[in-house]
């Protein structure tokens, strides 16, 4: 396949030259009839002067010698000129010197050249605009590419839509930033960015303390499926209370650990986005429910459907007892 696009752009290539090589023609046609008139212009010049002194008719050879030789000249110049442009537009448009980036922030031009793997200058038919694309969505930082040739100018244009960082999962022996598309773009421990380092620390958490943090660990599907019950959620704003971080269960399912002490702990899972929004309405009637009757909760646990298991403070209230024992 990459033979077949290889000849058609080689194709492409020689239509332009022949479009030139047609342009020289009619480009050359005057001068062409001008050098053509030229002896006959002479010869009658010579028979009308029969008679005349040399000197007028040497004259006269002279400023026709002046025009063929200037005829001839802007001949040559013109010749160069469009041997000049088809060279450059032949090495132009078929050969690589230059690679531009746009779009990028977390990664360097310099990093997404080497991703490339393109040795400049290169000629087009060497590589295959399907293919440079593909290496660069490999990279998980990557989401989106647009690969454009610039006619004439032998650069290589490379748009490029970058992930956005989501979500830290932090597993037993190593974390991952997380993006929005749920693909893990690198381990903590090798980000250097001082800026991307402290962007981190105001991200969503998920405490994963049953997986060691391979790659591999990332790919387990209730790893996914947690990751995608936190995403419905936030998708609806959130659970309608501010959380400090988020854990994974044995069975996939979400521990929510809320910032404030005396709101419940809620367990959850969220299959869709309808699944969130009736998730978020529920615990609302529930915490507005005990609110109303001045009561606490250790848990709110709304994993299963159409029920909701509220499990009570027993240790607050036992503590608050105490307390009012002792006054």
């Amino acid at each position: 396949m990459n033979a077949k696009f290889a000849l058609i752009r080689i194709f492409g290539r020689l239509s332009i030259l022949l479009q030139l090589v047609l342009g020289l023609n009619l480009a050359l046609a005057d001068t062409a009839n001008q050098i053509e008139r030229l002896p006959e212009e002479i010869s009658s010049e010579s028979r009308r002067r029969q008679g005349a002194s040399d000197s007028s008719f040497e004259q006269y050879l002279d400023v026709a010698g002046e025009k063929l030789e200037y005829a001839a000249s802007q001949a040559g110049e013109l010749i160069s000129n469009v041997a000049d442009r088809a060279t450059d537009i032949s090495t132009n448009a078929t050969q690589v010197k230059a690679i531009v980036v746009n779009g990028n922030h977390y990664l360097s031009s310099q990093e997404i050249i080497n991703l490339l793997n393109l040795q400049l200058p290169i000629w087009t038919w060497e590589f295959s605009l399907a293919d440079l694309k593909s290496r660069l969505e490999a990279n998980p930082w990557i989401e989106r590419v647009q690969i454009l040739r610039s006619p004439g100018s032998g650069t290589l244009k490379v748009n490029i839509s970058e992930a956005e960082p989501w979500l830290v999962i932090a597993c037993r022996e190593e974390s991952w930033l997380i993006s929005r598309t749920e693909r893990p773009l690198t381990a903590l421990s090798a980000i250097n960015d001082q800026e991307l380092l402290l962007k981190t620390a105001e991200l969503t958490r998920l405490e994963a303390n049953h997986y060691q943090g391979s790659r591999q660990d990332l790919e387990h599907p209730l790893i996914s499926k947690a990751l995608r019950s936190i995403a419905y959620i936030l998708n609806v704003e959130g659970l309608g209370v501010p959380i400090e971080t988020y854990e994974i269960q044995q069975d996939g399912s979400i521990l929510a650990r809320p910032h404030l002490i005396n709101t419940p702990a809620i367990y959850f899972n969220a299959d869709s986005h309808l699944a969130a929004v009736q998730l978020k309405s529920n615990l609302s009637k529930i915490l507005t429910d005990l609110k109303t009757r001045n009561e606490r909760a250790q848990s709110v646990d709304l994993r299963f459907d159409g029920q909701a298991i509220v499990k009570p403070a027993l240790q607050l209230l036992a503590e608050e007892k105490s307390r009012t024992n002792q006054n």
